[in-house]
């Protein structure tokens, strides 16, 4: 519920934290608070961009490797992708599984190793790449951070 009311709102949440502050810091707590979700909308864009990316990338595998529901796995993949640490994890078990029974445990584990790759090579190169040309940084301080 707390979602919807802050994404119906029109700001006025937001307005109502910085009057809460000493007077003389509104100006750069709102200048802050600006600059903070412009950054953290950049970072959600390139992070559906990669998690697109990641689909995009496996959707010929599956196709390749004749495994059943390929599209809708796809689309796992690209949801998946957009939950930090665990939801590639949910999703490379789910293909595993479908993948194991309708085409056996050799092209199972080869898809899973695919993807494991996959999912590692845009992560620690392309990420970097997209996340740091939309908030101007440098790659290598992305790869640092991370």
């Amino acid at each position: 519920f707390c979602a919807l009311f802050l994404l119906a709102d029109d700001g006025s949440i937001w307005r109502w934290i910085v009057r809460l502050l000493p007077r003389g810091a509104h100006n750069h707590v709102d200048l802050a608070g600006a600059a903070a979700w412009r950054t953290l909308v950049v970072y959600m864009r390139s992070l559906v961009l990669l998690a697109l990316l990641n689909a995009a990338a496996m959707l010929p595998v599956l196709w390749f490797a004749d495994v059943p529901l390929a599209v809708p796995l796809t689309v796992v993949i690209f949801l998946g992708s957009l939950i930090p640490l665990v939801g590639v994890l949910l999703a490379a078990a789910l293909m595993f599984a479908i993948a194991f029974v309708g085409n056996g445990l050799v092209t199972a584990l080869v898809l899973v190793a695919i993807l494991t790759v996959l999912v590692q090579l845009l992560g620690n190169l392309v990420n970097p790449l997209i996340l740091g040309r939309f908030v101007d940084l440098h790659p290598v301080v992305i790869l640092i951070g991370v």
